[in-house]
């Protein structure tokens, strides 16, 4: 006999059901796709890779779309890659930019454009937390991409990753 003191079930939402973000984070998914590839296009048209470092090369060529693909899978609510990934690149994508940008450009390990003059530490810092402002909402939606979106992960046939896993 079942327990006449258990609360009912809540279960609001159909098997494969996935919730969509919000619509501003499909407007910022392509924004910041769109973005980043202007910046592509300006430096490639502007100065090429010859004076870009092979940090530059890995941070541009992978890093960064590997975080814009994550966060147009999240704001589409689309599985790319495995859950697996995306959770261990919410924590790789902040920690690799915080260490180019305080690491890696301080001391001239990566390059800066031909043309540029230098930069003082103020115009450095305020730089850095612009370009903090703009990011902090994909670092958000790779976190909840990789780590909150289990009926997304779920939804798709034979995910071995996400069976047995329940919702935190």
């Amino acid at each position: 006999m079942a327990n006449p003191y258990r609360p009912p079930d809540a279960e609001l939402s159909q098997p494969g059901e996935t919730v969509r973000p919000p619509l501003g984070w499909r407007i910022y998914a392509v924004a910041m796709s769109g973005l980043f590839g202007l910046s592509l296009a300006i430096i490639g048209a502007n100065y090429g890779v010859r004076w870009m470092s092979a940090l530059d090369v890995f941070d541009y060529g992978f890093v960064t779309p590997a975080g814009v693909v994550g966060l147009v899978g999240y704001a589409f609510s689309k599985p790319i890659g495995s859950q697996r990934f995306w959770h261990r690149w919410a924590v790789i994508q902040p920690v690799w930019d915080l260490v180019y940008a305080l690491v890696f450009e301080p001391l001239g390990w990566s390059s800066h454009f031909p043309d540029d003059e230098p930069e003082s530490r103020a115009e450095f810092f305020t730089r850095w937390a612009l370009g903090f402002a703009l990011i902090a909402p994909l670092y958000l939606a790779l976190f909840r991409y990789g780590h909150r979106a289990q009926a997304l992960w779920a939804s798709r046939e034979g995910s071995a990753e996400v069976r047995g896993r329940t919702t935190p």
